[in-house]
């Protein structure tokens, strides 16, 4: 369903969902990480793309952490989208569709552990047809995804914390959660970084705001992360978009938080996003209209320079 166009002033009250389980009294999860270790990999043909990512963590010395992917085909893609309730929970995903000879555009994943297999790998993208010229997107299996081109990689691999995928009692989704972990021991001189999980129905600009207040983080970048929302509201070049689906699949949140000239903490978030029939959205997150679905996950790193800041949103501006 496309998204309707209308003034700030005009936007309804944010949807947020009622799940099926007991309310987590924790809204927010996060993980200070000891070291991160992030360097450009090259994932190879003939792997899936959950073995890709799993094999290039682990030789950077991990196997938890974040990605963002670039460029590459797969020979075969399998993937679903966010939709409305289904099965008990109040969202749930849509019919799995296969497809042959995708060309992925652009991702991210959030990697890990789990309770039933030794690995996961959380990955969203959009990516398309190489004989069409219409963009799709969505959930990817990532095991069932063959890479036939190599795959660009930026991989961010977590050291001295982890996250495992574990069954929701509020969601009945299994979802990453962040295990418990020993404060970290390593100098914080050129910033801190974090693995942050929100809850459902959270404001995503909001509840970041709040946490680098609350631990006196000045200006932040929000590297690879992803998640899923409920009708968000985006703006972009002065356009604003109310985007009708539940459980919209963000493929990617960028962007920063920064002390403003008051000295407030603003977030300034983009987003690519699909709905449930796949259809791409972009534009930043409109504050108080950007609530959580099922979970978003979030890396986040501290930047003690202001002006890298200020650089990196130039570069992202000039880009869109």
């Amino acid at each position: 369903m496309p998204a309707v166009k209308m003034a700030r002033t005009d936007l309804p009250k944010a949807y947020h969902m009622k799940h099926p389980g007991p309310l987590n009294s924790t809204r927010l999860d996060y993980v200070e990480i000891p070291e991160v270790v992030s360097d450009h990999v090259i994932l190879p043909a003939g792997k899936n793309l959950h073995d890709a990512i799993i094999e290039a963590a682990k030789t950077l010395g991990g196997e938890c952490g974040t990605a963002s992917i670039n460029g590459g085909e797969f020979s075969k893609t399998r993937f679903t989208t966010g939709g409305p309730a289904r099965e008990g929970k109040s969202a749930n995903y849509t019919f799995i569709r296969d497809l042959a000879d995708k060309q992925i555009l652009m991702g991210t994943c959030s990697f890990g552990f789990a309770e039933d297999a030794p690995h996961f790998v959380h990955c969203h993208a959009r990516f398309v047809s190489s004989n069409q010229s219409t963009e799709m997107g969505g959930h990817l299996f990532a095991p069932d995804c063959i890479i036939s081109e190599p795959i660009s990689a930026q991989i961010n691999v977590f050291i001295g914390a982890s996250i495992t995928k574990r069954a929701s009692e509020e969601t009945l989704h299994a979802i990453f959660e962040i295990d418990k972990h020993a404060p970290p021991q390593l100098s914080d001189e050129f910033g801190r970084e974090y693995f942050i999980r929100v809850h459902p129905n959270e404001d995503l600009p909001i509840a970041l705001e709040n946490f680098c207040k609350e631990h006196g983080i000045e200006n932040a970048i929000i590297g690879a992360s992803l998640g899923s929302l409920n009708a968000p509201a985006l703006s972009m070049r002065g356009d604003i978009q109310k985007v009708s689906s539940v459980g919209t699949e963000a493929i990617s949140f960028n962007g920063e938080v920064m002390l403003n000239e008051n000295g407030k903490h603003t977030a300034s978030i983009l987003t690519n996003l699909v709905d449930e029939a796949g259809t791409e959205f972009c534009g930043y997150l409109i504050k108080g209209h950007a609530p959580i679905c099922i979970t978003a996950e979030i890396y986040l790193m501290e930047v003690k320079d202001p002006s890298v800041l200020a650089t990196m949103r130039q570069v992202r501006d000039a880009s869109y």
